[in-house]
């Protein structure tokens, strides 16, 4: 396997980032096979940057670690290790991470019940995507403005904006995984859902943007 070659490679020339990269992208392979195998290797990253003061692979392997919680359904654990890595994210300027993290802890919010929290760091999350040009970004925070509005129950504003980015370029097939799962615990009527979502096809891309900005 290339990433077990690539981590032998990294441990003979003694480069600690690259072994890090390598054990953190073996974590992401395992973790749809093997939960607790990712884990250890997620915490192993995190352990050795903290102790060799590489705050990046800190921050990348807390934000994992919180999808592994997530997974897990611990979301109080997983909003602080979201929170941990959105603060190395702050902190060294790695604006990407700031962008994904606050998505990531509006999720857990809007599964928490704290629907203002959610839609303060949406709006954040949101506008630091379409800063930097992240189009893949801002199809998440569309599905997660999608998930509050379920959760404030406006199911036809949730479907719409579901259509809406489901017809972006950028989507892809972990988004319509999540869009499933999201689907599949709503239980909502099929013939409603796909009336819903093509409602999404009539609105403005730019303008539901602006619009969801101002929430």
């Amino acid at each position: 396997m290339a990433l077990d070659e690539s981590l032998a490679l990294a441990r003979t020339l003694g480069d600690l980032t690259r072994e890090l990269f390598a054990l953190n992208r073996l974590g992401t392979v395992c973790i749809q096979i093997d939960l607790a195998e990712t884990e250890r290797l997620y915490m192993e990253v995190r352990t050795r940057a903290v102790a060799a003061g590489n705050r990046e692979r800190a921050m990348t392997a807390l934000n994992n670690l919180g999808m592994v919680a997530e997974e897990r359904k611990d979301y109080s654990l997983a909003r602080d290790n979201y929170q941990q890595a959105l603060a190395l994210g702050r902190e060294i300027g790695v604006q990407d991470m700031v962008a994904t993290g606050l998505t990531n802890l509006a999720n857990i919010d809007i599964t928490l019940g704290t629907l203002s929290a959610a839609r303060t760091e949406l709006h954040e999350g949101l506008a630091y995507a379409l800063r930097l040009g992240m189009l893949p970004q801002v199809v998440a925070a569309v599905i997660a403005f999608a998930s509050l509005a379920y959760a404030q129950g406006q199911t036809e504003r949730t479907l719409a904006l579901c259509g809406l980015a489901r017809r972006q370029p950028a989507w892809s097939s972990d988004n319509q995984r999540e869009l499933d799962t999201m689907l599949t615990q709503w239980a909502l009527d099929p013939a409603v859902v796909e009336r819903g979502m093509a409602k999404g096809m009539e609105l403005d891309w730019d303008k539901t943007i602006e619009e969801l900005l101002k929430e």
